[in-house]
């Protein structure tokens, strides 16, 4: 389904790609958007005039990536990818596999992909479509940086993270606790 909706169809500022301007798609997750994700996106924007990139719906996350992602949900993965100055517009809730209609829908010269991403079986390769028309680039990310690398970390440091949590919040109950007894 092509009626997804452009962030410059509702964004103040956003623009339209220029005449015979270069258009380069990248999609994804863009899951606790980092670092890795910056750098693959400028070395996409570098490929062309005007980055377009889709970012996949949840439901394609989760189904995807596994139970628990995405962390962030669309809206908050969307204005993430937004901020990112090499980025031109977002196509939200985006389709898994780039179609011909898409291509032509958005005038994409370019598709990328970054190297580090989730490989897809053949079946279910969503760059098919570009592959076959010479369209598909593979970009390398100056950043080995992840989203799973960062819930990883998360994860590992789920119990100091837990402790440090309480700590601040009996500190804080015992002053309020200390000022009130103060004040009676």
């Amino acid at each position: 389904r092509l009626g997804r909706r452009m962030t410059r169809n509702f964004a103040r500022g956003a623009r339209a790609p220029a005449a015979g301007a270069t258009v380069v798609y990248a999609c994804g997750a863009f899951d606790l958007f980092h670092a890795g994700h910056a750098a693959f996106l400028e070395e996409a924007r570098r490929l062309g005039d005007y980055l377009l990139v889709g970012v996949h719906g949840d439901s394609v996350v989760s189904r995807r990536r596994g139970d628990g992602f995405p962390v962030m949900n669309l809206q908050e993965r969307v204005l993430s990818v937004l901020a990112c100055r090499h980025v031109d517009d977002v196509l939200v809730d985006a389709p898994w596999a780039v179609s011909e209609a898409m291509l032509a829908s958005f005038n994409i010269q370019v598709v990328v992909r970054g190297a580090g991403g989730p490989a897809a079986t053949d079946a279910d390769d969503p760059f098919r479509v570009p592959r076959a028309r010479g369209l598909f680039k593979l970009v390398t990310s100056s950043s080995s940086l992840n989203s799973a690398k960062i819930a990883d970390r998360i994860q590992a440091r789920r119990g100091q993270l837990l402790a440090r949590y309480h700590d601040k919040a009996q500190k804080e109950a015992d002053y309020y606790r200390d000022k009130d007894a103060k004040t009676a």
